[in-house]
């Protein structure tokens, strides 16, 4: 394993995975998030289960590892009187999980992971801080140790997810506090494997640029994982969120707005940074979803453009800059900008 890419269980996103070739396949355990669904309720949350495990079912089987959260369902949401974690872990019984715990969880989540440790026979769990987990050790230290003491017979990959980086400040004060967390830490040794995650993307791409435009930023993610590595003597794992923002858009904007500010985006990464193009609005542009024929014939004549060779991801893009078919979705072209991505980063790392 020398690759974590943390996916939404979207079809898009599982598919992929399901694209890549056998030597990326082979280097990467996928952290899945189930996606919050639209309509923040009961039914929304048990339909994006049921999804997701059909998702895993069909695109990725039931004996290939991977890491479950659902990390961005609220704790009062459950489904038939249980947490809905616990109608996670039951509705994938059958699957190769790593199941995820935290130091801010519910009671009934750390709850729902403890039976399945007992009735499932895990040995491994996942340990997701986030930044406000590893501000200061000494702060958390207890609270740690409890969590720790309910599963202390498991193996535990110890994650630090930054969530979404901002600028270099917060680069700079994260790679701070993470060197001086893992210092004071005297038995972070005992986790099987140490994991870095982030992302550099904002769930609102008009953060960072208008429509039309074409941006580069740092990729923030890269540069601490990097960093952190010249600042401690442990080997820490590379984790990202792909070219998809771990945070959400907000929610109270209507289905119909979302339609019509809605706009054709690619995403590339290439050494420390992510060049970004973005279109115009799909609804209201003449050349509606056409204009992703438009960005892809951009990307191409970039010298960091990888051939269409390099991952089916790649060869769409390059299909695509030829009109080749229809313009396709945004959710197909997230599908394999992420595998050109996953598969650009296991041959980078």
């Amino acid at each position: 394993m020398k690759y974590i890419p943390f996916l939404k269980i979207k079809q898009n996103e599982i598919l992929a995975l399901n694209d890549l070739d056998e030597v990326a396949s082979k280097e990467i355990l996928p952290f899945f998030d189930i996606p919050k669904p639209y309509d923040l309720d009961e039914v929304g949350v048990s339909a994006n289960i049921d999804k997701a495990k059909g998702y895993l079912t069909k695109y990725w089987g039931k004996t290939k590892s991977f890491i479950i959260d659902s990390y961005d369902i609220p704790d009062h949401i459950k489904l038939n009187e249980y947490h809905n974690y616990h109608s996670v872990l039951e509705s994938l019984n059958d699957f190769n999980f790593i199941p995820t715990i935290g130091l801010n969880r519910h009671p009934f989540h750390l709850k729902a992971v403890r039976r399945c440790v007992s009735l499932k026979k895990i040995s491994k769990l996942a340990l997701r801080l986030v930044p406000e987990d590893f501000e200061d050790y000494a702060i958390i230290k207890e609270r740690l140790n409890k969590v720790l003491d309910m599963f202390k017979e498991l193996s535990i990959l110890l994650i630090f997810d930054c969530r979404v980086i901002l600028d270099d400040d917060s680069s700079d004060r994260l790679l701070l506090n993470l060197t001086e967390f893992i210092n004071d830490y005297e038995s972070i040794d005992i986790y099987e494997k140490i994991i870095l995650t982030g992302s550099s993307i904002h769930a609102n791409i008009a953060e960072h640029l208008e429509p039309g435009e074409y941006k580069m930023i740092k990729r923030f993610e890269w540069h601490l994982f990097n960093s952190l590595l010249e600042k401690i003597s442990m080997k820490i794992i590379y984790g990202d969120y792909g070219i998809v923002s771990p945070e959400y858009t907000d929610a109270d904007i209507s289905l119909n707005i979302i339609q019509r500010v809605s706009t054709p985006k690619i995403f590339y990464a290439n050494g420390k940074v992510i060049h970004l193009f973005r279109g115009h609005s799909l609804k209201l542009d003449p050349r509606g979803n056409k204009q992703y024929f438009d960005l892809a014939k951009l990307l191409i004549k970039q010298s960091y453009y990888r051939g269409k060779k390099y991952s089916i991801g790649d060869g769409f893009i390059e299909e695509k800059s030829r009109e080749i078919g229809s313009p396709s979705s945004q959710g197909n072209w997230y599908r394999m900008l992420n595998n050109s991505h996953i598969t650009y980063i296991c041959r980078t790392l």
